[in-house]
């Protein structure tokens, strides 16, 4: 599930303003390739996290917990993640490839960090090995689709 941030209404109110996210759609991701990953996530022969869920898609560099925090509630009406597990900024330009009745696309997508006040140090070298592992994980599913352990 891909969810465009970018596409809000803001609007005066009052002495402040108001952010309205109700036209803004979730795009759901192909659900044929969605149970590809999951299958190769249940065969449990990566030594690293994969985490299911939607992605907040814009043009924002976030680094800021507290806006995280604000936008989730915003986007979920809630105050936690709701099932949203990263963001960026890439994801959105695959939401005008196909029509969201019949979604050609999913994401896999290495996360070394959501919104981390603190990017700096070793992030170089996290966000590589995050990527690594992505793209692992994406060429064994791949690589497996059509073996019998892997279609249970």
């Amino acid at each position: 599930m891909d969810f465009p941030y970018d596409y809000r209404i803001v609007e005066q109110d009052g002495a402040s303003y108001r952010v309205d996210y109700t036209e803004t759609k979730q795009f759901r991701a192909k659900e044929g390739l969605v149970n590809l990953f999951r299958r190769e996530f249940r065969t449990k022969r990566h030594p690293f996290a994969v985490h299911f869920g939607g992605l907040l898609s814009g043009g924002s560099r976030i680094r800021s917990q507290a806006y995280l925090k604000e936008l989730l509630a915003r986007v979920t009406g809630t105050d936690g993640p709701e099932g949203y597990v990263g963001g960026e900024m890439e994801g959105v330009g695959l939401l005008s490839s196909c029509e969201k009745s019949t979604p050609i696309w999913a994401v896999v997508k290495g996360i070394c960090d959501f919104a981390d006040e603190n990017q700096g140090g070793d992030a170089a070298a996290q966000r590589e090995q995050a990527c690594r592992n992505a793209v692992q994980f994406v060429l064994s599913s791949l690589r497996h689709a059509d073996d019998p352990e892997h279609t249970a």
